[in-house]
């Protein structure tokens, strides 16, 4: 099936969590992996603590700005994974979804074609396809000595 952006996982990675039991003096715990401040969920007597304000975290230290109280394993990180992936269309997929003066579909030129950002003026000759429909927002002028081509079969609107 053809998707668009980065390809869809093939593997999961489960949740880690670490358990600590606080003393009421120490303040520096050691992570079973490397995180940031809000890439972890940190639980203390079962109260949610406030990333940034309760606690930081470099590395595998985590440090609290207090100590937590005392207790057998009252205090759990739960690993929240990596942050969410950003995607990064591939070249050449992005601004060529319709023709215009600056490429056309699948070219990666064609990052500003006319019928996308809505240019006022066409300055270069384009031809609608006959397995082709185009959109712009007008008024549309075409300049002289360019021509705007549309086949039989094509379709042009100018909202």
């Amino acid at each position: 099936m053809a998707y668009q952006g980065n390809a869809p996982a093939t593997a999961y990675t489960s949740t880690t969590k670490d358990t600590f039991s606080g003393d009421g003096s120490t303040t520096a715990f050691t992570l079973s992996r490397a995180a940031t401040q809000n890439a972890i969920r940190v639980v203390v007597a079962n109260v949610v603590q406030d990333p940034g304000v309760a606690y930081t975290c470099t590395g595998t230290t985590l440090t609290f700005t207090s100590a937590p109280p005392s207790g057998t394993n009252n205090i759990y990180v739960v690993h929240l994974g990596p942050p969410a992936a950003t995607i990064s269309p591939a070249d050449g997929t992005v601004g060529g979804f319709f023709k215009g003066e600056r490429g056309q579909v699948g070219q990666s030129g064609g990052a500003g074609d006319i019928f996308r950002v809505n240019e006022q003026t066409l300055n270069s000759d384009v031809t609608i396809d006959a397995t082709e429909n185009a959109s712009c927002t007008g008024p549309l002028a075409v300049a002289s000595g360019v021509t705007l081509t549309v086949t039989t079969g094509g379709n042009l609107s100018i909202v």
